[in-house]
């Protein structure tokens, strides 16, 4: 099961996300799926089943149209999947308040996905929001924040 597992993950990544193949979608994510935030911040959008994700691709793509992952590392067992990875793009529309910059971006993260009767049914994820804030120069680079702490 956990290769199963690791199936639908390559199929979130390649198919939905790197292709934009929106109907993949209805294909692996429960009608009730749910995402969680890991971090402290709450999930950017709302709702649930396959709609919510797709939803969540789109506002993503309104501002790095070229965004693509790369799965670092895929571990499965018969009930969820970790997924490390880094998302890339460049930063052409609005983002949270955030005017385009142009710059190209690198986000990282980790997402563990619970899967139930071949389906996603819920994703918990964290990305490094700190490093994305000082690659779009809203925040100065961790050195500069160190040095103000004191």
């Amino acid at each position: 099961m956990s290769n199963a597992n690791i199936a639908i993950a390559r199929r979130f990544l390649d198919e939905l996300w790197n292709e934009r193949k929106f109907e993949v979608a209805d294909e692996i994510f429960s009608e009730d799926f749910v995402t969680h935030s890991i971090s402290n911040e709450p999930p950017i959008w709302e709702g649930k089943g396959p709609n919510s994700m797709k939803k969540h691709i789109e506002h993503w793509l309104l501002s790095v149209p070229d965004m693509r992952f790369i799965a670092h590392h895929l571990i499965a067992d018969d009930q969820q999947v970790v997924i490390h990875w880094m998302a890339t793009g460049t930063h052409k529309g609005d983002w949270m308040g955030i005017p385009a910059t142009g710059k190209t971006l690198q986000l990282l993260g980790v997402t563990i996905s619970r899967v139930e009767d071949g389906k996603i049914t819920q994703n918990m994820t964290i990305v490094d929001s700190l490093g994305l804030l000082q690659q779009l120069e809203v925040l100065p680079d961790s050195a500069t924040i160190l040095s103000q702490a004191h």
